[in-house]
């Protein structure tokens, strides 16, 4: 590779990190806490420390997160056994499990929970 070709990929992988960063630490749209309330009454997430489809899950929901009712696999072993949970996340709603990463409006329409979210941000 020439000393050029090197600035320029180096340049790319840059902009890259740059883009990146700037898409994950901007203000962008906020879960209200109603709907995590309403979620959590109505929904049982079994995660597990270190799943990425759960840190995914997390991440949609932001500080609505801390409302949900959650049980770590790691922490409480037993309790995973006894629902028969073999993959996280894994949501139970209305005794029936749905594995896998949801959306919002997925888990909208599993739960009847309304979702609305709020802007935040400058405008």
């Amino acid at each position: 590779m020439t000393k050029s070709g090197t600035w320029i990929t180096i340049a790319i992988v840059i902009g890259i990190i740059a883009i990146s960063y700037y898409a994950l630490n901007k203000d962008g749209p906020v879960v209200e806490d109603a709907f995590a309330s309403c979620v959590a009454e109505r929904a049982v997430l079994y995660i597990q420390t270190g799943c990425f489809a759960c840190q995914e899950q997390e991440r949609v929901f932001g500080e609505g997160y801390e409302l949900l009712n959650k049980i770590n696999c790691k922490n409480d072993f037993a309790s995973c056994a006894r629902e028969g949970i073999e993959r996280t996340p894994t949501w139970i709603i209305d005794f029936e499990k749905h594995i896998g990463y949801k959306t919002l409006k997925e888990l909208s329409e599993l739960t009847g929970c309304e979702l609305k979210i709020v802007e935040n941000g400058t405008d």
